[in-house]
């Protein structure tokens, strides 16, 4: 059994959202993300509290929502029960709800843009496609309490897929066409979080000033042949996202499935 170092989790003192919330998105998303895995144990309440300087009871009811959803144990010592689905297809959505502490279903989208394209062969080496793939891109802004919130960019190679058009329509999730019609279960999905300043289009989609900072979330997808499946860019304000404080705390939140 892994026992959680109290460093894994972060709090932002300077934050306006209350240590309590930060810290229950914190977990979730690292359990979601695979950065904390099933039968993972979690400190103690009372050392989780006295590592942030906060009531103890601030962190009993932070693993007691937890409990009542699922995520881990309801007696101490608390272990990790989630265990994410093997199939990261559309992997944006399921990120996106968990990152709002939400169910997926509680997070309407709307599809803003989508084409079908050749990559040059600098794109597809960025992107992890083999040179000269065509891919179907989708661009979708994501809703919270009504309000746009997450914007997100997906590619997926349609070598690998090559019936994907004619089950895709704007107002279907990529996951629900996979799910049916091609079953696999994958190992393999590699992501990285960085601070960017929010392009032109995507702030004016989102309500925002131009250039505006935003946190971006670039995600690969393998399927069990080491292909690339499916890439993806997320966008968001810092208040939806991760909370971060240094370059250093931005460096352990970056995550990858082991």
């Amino acid at each position: 059994m892994n026992v959680v170092e109290l460093n894994t989790f972060f709090i932002d003192k300077r934050s306006k959202v209350s240590p309590h919330d930060q810290l229950l998105d914190d977990i979730i998303r690292s359990i979601i993300n695979q950065t904390l895995l099933k039968d993972d144990q979690l400190p103690f309440a009372e050392a989780l509290a006295d590592y942030f300087a906060i009531e103890t009871n601030v962190v009993k009811d932070v693993y007691e929502r937890l409990a009542e959803r699922g995520y881990i144990s309801d007696t101490p010592p608390c272990k990790v029960m989630y265990e994410p689905s093997p199939n990261y297809y559309f992997l944006s959505r399921q990120t996106i709800a968990a990152s709002l502490g939400k169910d997926p279903s509680e997070v309407p989208f709307k599809t803003v843009h989508h084409h079908r394209y050749t990559l040059k062969n600098k794109q597809a080496l960025e992107k992890r496609f083999k040179p000269s793939e065509e891919v179907f891109s989708i661009d979708r802004v994501y809703y919270s309490d009504q309000q746009p919130t997450f914007y997100a960019r997906i590619e997926i190679p349609l070598s690998v897929f090559p019936d994907f058009l004619e089950h895709y329509t704007d107002a279907l999730n990529s996951w629900d066409i996979f799910e049916k019609h091609y079953q696999l279960s994958l190992e393999n999905r590699h992501a990285q979080l960085r601070v960017v300043a929010l392009p032109k289009a995507i702030a004016q989609t989102l309500n925002l000033p131009d250039g505006a900072p935003s946190y971006q979330l670039i995600a690969h997808v393998y399927d069990q042949e080491d292909r690339c499946i499916e890439y993806y860019e997320i966008y968001t304000p810092s208040q939806y996202f991760f909370q971060l404080k240094t370059p250093r705390s931005l460096l352990r939140q970056q995550f990858s499935k082991p």
